[in-house]
Parts: structure tokens; sequence; C-alpha cells
């Protein structure tokens, strides 16, 4: 009972605001957010954009309820075709692409002796990421939570104000083999911080995919860190300020023995780079730490970058009034604990001219949704009506959310009343259209309460679902018109359909591929066409099809001439004709 209660009150749990700021680039004027329990009056709808979810891989159980904690999906740099997911209860897994075996590519359990992994939420084996040159270095990194009172390598950050009850520690791995099935090799530890609380703790890390050797960015470790519940435990004097790590985002070159433009840190694990914001005046004000990018965080538990237009994203969670989505600039003060989204504290609006402050690019509150989960900008190949969009969710209830990236990018003005427009994918699951809820619900045999959504993506930029309550992983797929029955193949199932529609003229029969309410010889060559592409773009775990021989075609063009001359015939009885 106790540890729901702090659940409870931790996120706030009560039902406030509604939707998303709507309408292009004015969203949900500030006017409207005089209401503290509904700072939003726009909804988020449904559009017509509708992509299919399949169910990709189950991972192993390593929980009652959820069923598991996969927290990311990432895919190893080189090409050698190898997701990474991790599970927050301890374990860092492979899982092969081409056929969803998984295998135990490191235990953490058997690792760390103060691993802590209770009571849920962010504790456990938080993130990964994979250095640019993992392929030939073997270097990839972690965080994970430690309770107090082990042995530690390096010394401890702590909060300004307040006592600690947990570390987050950033560990550096090196694999003696890269393309080997289990971790053989070395581990040396970065950095170590002390929260205040067991939530919001040192949440992401990532490296900025579009960097380039020889760019100043490249080999850049980002450091997402929430505010360790500091303003919930009252402590928020640890926040908006330049010397505590809490609610901020860091920078740092974790090779300590880089050549670059950068200063060796305090503890000599890391170095911090000199064009970080902060980082000017060498060390000499300590009351700025120049690891800092950016800061005013609550909990940036996701961050991602576009490869198109090199913008960097960092995904919010809130606490009264907004879920935020964020493009992260230098030196940027993204306002917590004195502002949340473009409200104050508790959902007022913000006073008239308004400065010193970052605001989100997109945000909804909590009628729409309880917790933003983590989001990409989609520039894959499959779906190309989500080219340009940036897609995310919420971690609760599984919606699938999109905004345009030109759009975000347009906002990020400096004007609190300038959001993005925010729509929500349709999801069509086993030839239904269906929320992520349901679906969760049918993998449990019960009804879900919660979904624990998070987003992954790979190296061709195509987009995966994880939920913790049933433990699956589904791939994100488009809607092809050949695809008839919706299950994200176009196979010999769909040619079934076709030959059951064929010859009916009516609205919506099966096999209308072309949408001219005529199923014909034409709409199985689309169908053949289509069959093509999905072997090639689609992961597809259905039989192969072989292509029509040509007897199969000649065999359609005579069933298509004698349809055409069937219906000039019945014209031609016809009264009216």
């Amino acid at each position: 009972m106790a540890i729901f209660l702090l659940f409870f009150l931790e996120r706030r749990w009560v039902v406030t605001g509604i939707a998303m700021l709507a309408g292009s680039m004015v969203a949900g004027s500030l006017a409207a957010s005089a209401d503290a329990a509904n700072p939003i009056a726009e909804t988020i709808t449904k559009t017509g954009l509708a992509v299919i979810a399949r169910d990709f891989v189950e991972m192993p159980q390593t929980g009652g309820s959820p069923r598991t904690r996969i927290n990311f999906l990432r895919e190893e740099p080189g090409g050698s075709d190898r997701l990474f997911v991790n599970d927050l209860n301890g374990y860092l897994y492979t899982v092969d692409k081409s056929t969803s075996a998984v295998s135990t590519y490191l235990d953490f359990t058997s690792t760390f002796p103060q691993l802590k992994t209770s009571p849920g939420l962010a504790s456990g084996l938080v993130s990964f990421a994979f250095d640019p040159m993992f392929s030939t270095n073997g270097k990839f990194y972690t965080i994970h939570s430690e309770n107090l009172g082990g042995p530690t390598e390096t010394s401890a950050i702590v909060p300004p104000l307040g006592n600690f009850t947990q570390y987050g520690v950033l560990s550096e791995w090196t694999a003696n083999d890269p393309t080997a099935s289990i971790f053989s090799g070395a581990r040396r530890e970065i950095m170590r911080i002390g929260t205040p609380g067991r939530f919001h703790p040192m949440g992401d890390i990532g490296f900025n995919p579009t960097a380039s050797p020889g760019d100043s960015e490249y080999g850049q470790l980002y450091v997402a860190i929430g505010d360790g519940q500091s303003f919930n435990m009252g402590d928020a004097g640890n926040l908006q300020r330049l010397d505590s790590y809490l609610g901020t985002i860091l920078k740092i070159d974790p090779d300590p023995n880089s050549t670059g433009n950068s200063t060796l840190s305090g503890n000599g694990q890391y170095r911090i780079p000199n064009d970080n914001p902060w980082a000017a005046d060498n060390d000499s004000d300590p009351n700025t730490f120049g690891e800092i990018y950016a800061y005013g965080f609550r909990n940036p538990h996701r961050m991602s970058w576009d490869p198109v237009t090199d913008t960097m994203f960092a995904m919010d969670i809130g606490e009264d009034a907004a879920e935020e989505v964020n493009i992260i600039n230098s030196g940027g003060n993204y306002g917590w604990s004195v502002r949340e989204g473009t409200f104050l504290i508790g959902g007022g609006p913000l006073p008239a001219n308004d400065s010193g402050f970052t605001y989100p690019v997109a945000q909804y509150d909590h009628d729409e949704g309880h917790a933003v989960a983590g989001g990409f900008a989609y520039r894959g190949d499959r779906i190309p009506a989500l080219q340009g969009k940036f897609v995310f969710g919420d971690i609760v209830n599984g919606r699938i959310f999109y905004s345009d990236v030109d759009e975000m990018i347009a906002v990020d003005d400096g004007n609190p009343s300038t959001t993005a427009t925010i729509d929500e994918l349709q999801l069509i699951y086993d030839g239904s259209n269906q929320d992520l809820i349901d679906i969760v619900s049918g993998a449990l045999g019960n009804t879900a309460s919660r979904t624990d959504l998070r987003l992954g993506i790979d190296n061709q930029g195509e987009l995966y679902l994880l939920s913790k309550q049933d433990g699956w992983i589904r791939e994100i797929l488009p809607r092809l018109p050949s695809d008839f029955d919706i299950d994200g193949d176009v196979d010999q199932d769909d040619l079934a359909l076709w030959q059951v529609g064929f010859g009916i003229g009516t609205t919506n029969a099966e096999g209308d591929a072309d949408e001219d309410n005529d199923v014909d010889g034409r709409d199985f060559l689309d169908w053949q066409n289509q069959f093509s592409l999905g072997a090639i773009a689609i992961a597809s775990n259905s039989l192969a099809v072989p292509e029509p021989t040509s007897l199969g075609l000649f065999s359609v063009a005579g069933l298509l001439f004698l349809h055409t001359s069937f219906r000039k015939h019945h014209r031609q009885l016809s009264p009216g004709a």
C-alpha cells in the first residue's frame, strides 16, 4: 500500500486536462489555460493515417505484472541485423531481426550485487547506447541504478540539498569480440550520481547519429537525468541551477584520452567538451557544471535525433499540466520546476512576456494520456505517409501520436503560444482497427489497465512498439492496398480474397486494390506488384508466394476478358440500356 501511494502521489494521476495544442502552428491558446483542471482545450483525434502493428517477438518473462520490463530497442552499428533490448530487471538481450531469436547478451543481476530493480518504474538496467565505432572498438554504454552501501569506483556526485537514496551509474563496456553472442570484456565506471528519490533517475544516453568522424559532435555522449523526485520530496531547490546534475541533459566525451577540444573531468574518467554552454570558464566557476548542455527537466527519459534535419528531441514526463516533446538547444532552460510545458506549475497561465525559458514544440494534457513515451522522426522507407512525421505515444494508454517535423522546428521560436498539431495514428492489428490497450489485453487474456508503451527504431529508421505489460515487441508496417486481410503481408491469403471478390462491382468488395469498385485483373496485377514490394520492404514471415507464371497471367487475362464481355452483354440486355 505504501508503494502504491508513493506511485500515485509521484505521478499525480488525477484527471487534469484534455488534448493537444492543436491548430496548425497555434495550439491551445494560453487564454484557455486559465482552467487548471483542463489546461489544453483541444482534443487529439485519429486521422485517416493508419498503420499495421504485427507481432515480432515475445520477450522472456522476468516479472509478474508487468510480464517484462523491456525499456529500449536499438540496433547495433555495423549492419549485423542484430537488435538489442534491455529489461529493467537486469538483462540485455539480442534479437535476430530475421528469425526473432532471443538470447541473453549480458546479465546485470550477476554483475552488480547492489543492482536496484524495485519498486519499478525506471529502476534497474535503465538504458544503453552503442559507440558509433562499436563494430571495430566494441564499446557501448549503460545506465543502471544501485542501492547505497556497496563498493563504488568513482566518487558520487550528490544533490546540493537533501539526502540521496540511490545511485545512477554510467558505465563503459568494451567487448573483446563485438560480434560475440555473449559479452566478454572489460567495464569501466564513468560517472555516479546520487538522486533523492527512486523515480526520475538518470534515464537515457545516446550519440548523435548524424555526426561523422571529424565533426566536433562525433563521439560525444548525451546523458539525460531526471529531477530525482526533488520537486515531490520538497527539495525543488536542487533544480533551476547549474551546480546540480538533476533535471539536466549532459554532453560529455566518454574517452578520457581524447585529444579533442575538451577538458578532463574532475574524476578523470571522461572529458568535458569546450563547446558546452557553461564549459568556457574551465571550471573556475563552482556554480556552473561544464557538463550541462541543457536544464530545467522533470523526467527527460527519452532522446532522439532526426537524421535529416539534425534536430535533437527529448520527451519529458509531466506532473499536472502537460506531457512534453522538446527540441533540445544548447543552453536551453526548459522550465522545471517553475514551468511545466507552456504553463506555470499547477497549470496556470504564463505571465505576459514570459522569457528566459524554452518551451515544448508539442504537448498534451492528462485528458489525452498520462506519461509521454519516446519518439522518433520517421525517415524509414516502409510507410511513405509517415515520412517527416515525429511519432511518439503515451506510456499508459498506449495511444500513438504524431506531429509534423517541419512544423515542430518552425514553432521552436521562443513563443509559448505556438506548438505543433498532434494527431493520432489508427492502429490495425489482426485485421481490424484496435487500440494498443486492447491488443495488450488480448495478449494477456484479461483487461489491461495500462500498456507501458515504449517505441524503438532500427538502423533503417523503421519503428517498433514495446509493451511491458505483455512483453511483446511489434513491428509497425504500412497498410498496402493489396493487403486485403490487413495482416501486414501481401501473400496467397490476399490472392484468395481477390478470387472471392472477382467480378463483384460493389463498394468495399474484397480484392479491390485500386478502389474503383470493380475487382478485376488490374487488381490482380496490383497484388502481384505489391507482393514483390511486401517481400522486399517488409520483413515478411509469411510463406513465400511465387510470382505468377505466364500461364497464370494468361488465365487472369482470360478472366478479365470474360468479365468485361459479361458486363457488356448484361448492359445490352438491361431495360434501360
